[in-house]
């Protein structure tokens, strides 16, 4: 293990040519010689270790250090990306590089087709835990993807709410969600915002969405009316 996970891609395979266990784990934290390597983006012994058929399922680790080439070396073995590689929070790859604010590895999860608005246990999706996190170029991405804007976690806290708790995500989030927060969520969190000015954007777009609403409403007003 110690050697899958210093990179040592010789030393590896000479122990697996003498037998060693590809799958032994470590009993306190269930970690494998694949898991480390993932861990620490050790490509070519990743790649070394599926050749030897080692269990692909450590996606998590790949996810939590943003490797895209050892993540692209597990889809390609065939791991899964919708499985929870920490059944215990329900994690997904997608929402641990999420998380973690790793937008290319984001990406390539999403074209393997990876679920986007997949919730852990607290209810978060990948965009809230970008969103919490303040990770921007992760936010974006996911919302190309078309990630549920206003998709809350347990406690009913949405993505828009919960980047304030950054600020600089505020001016992203706010022109696209379609379900603002109440006046009452709004006062509720106000005081654990880091940024009060952009606190004041939502009536502004708010309203701007209102008289955008009452345009469209009166061009078709006049519309029918022609006809």
């Amino acid at each position: 293990m110690l050697a899958a996970m210093n990179g040592h891609a010789a030393a590896t395979k000479l122990l697996l040519e003498r037998g060693s266990d590809i799958n032994a784990h470590i009993e306190t934290n269930r970690n494998t010689a694949l898991t480390l390597a993932c861990f620490q983006g050790r490509t070519e012994v990743v790649r070394l270790l599926l050749e030897y058929n080692a269990n692909v399922e450590h996606r998590a680790k790949a996810a939590n250090g943003g490797y895209v080439d050892v993540g692209e070396l597990l889809l390609e073995a065939g791991a899964d990306p919708n499985t929870a590689p920490v059944p215990t929070s329900r994690d997904t790859a997608l929402t641990i590089a999420a998380d973690k604010g790793h937008h290319k590895f984001v990406e390539m999860l999403i074209h393997a087709g990876a679920q986007i608005d997949a919730h852990n246990k607290k209810g978060c999706t990948a965009l809230w835990l970008a969103c919490h996190g303040g990770h921007l170029e992760t936010a974006q991405t996911l919302v190309k993807h078309d990630a549920d804007v206003d998709a809350r976690d347990n406690r009913r806290v949405s993505p828009l709410i919960i980047a304030f708790r950054k600020g600089h995500l505020v001016k992203y989030m706010v022109r696209h969600v379609q379900q603002f927060p109440s006046d009452q969520e709004c006062y509720r969190f106000l005081a654990t915002v880091t940024d009060k000015v952009n606190f004041f954007l939502l009536p502004t777009q708010l309203a701007r969405q209102a008289a955008e609403a009452n345009r469209a409403a009166e061009s078709l007003l006049e519309i029918l009316a022609k006809e």
